[in-house]
């Protein structure tokens, strides 16, 4: 199922791994996860500098993140399914290797 995450965003809800509520503080080491994201070109924000939420995926395009201007809630309303630990394990490593 193809999952909309806001504005013009979609991606297909296999690969989401992670859904980040921004709203309240992110702990440091996924600050860090993030900002290498971001420093590698592979976290776009779709939000029109309004995010409420960062989806994590891990797909074809590898790993990469968006910053939705959608609450995390209503992202996981949305999502049938959820992404499996070991997704989440391949995308932090792939961060990490970069």
């Amino acid at each position: 199922m193809i999952m909309h995450l806001g504005q013009d965003a979609s991606a297909m809800e296999e690969d989401v791994v992670l859904i980040l509520d921004l709203s309240h503080g992110l702990r440091a080491d996924t600050r860090d996860f993030l900002a290498r994201l971001r420093a590698q070109g592979r976290l776009e924000d779709v939000s029109g500098g309004a995010a409420k939420s960062a989806v994590v995926l891990c797909g074809r395009r590898g790993v990469r993140a968006l910053l939705s201007p959608v609450s995390s809630a209503t992202l996981r309303r949305r999502q049938g399914a959820a992404g499996g630990a070991d997704q989440l394990a391949r995308a932090w490593d792939a961060a990490r290797a970069d």
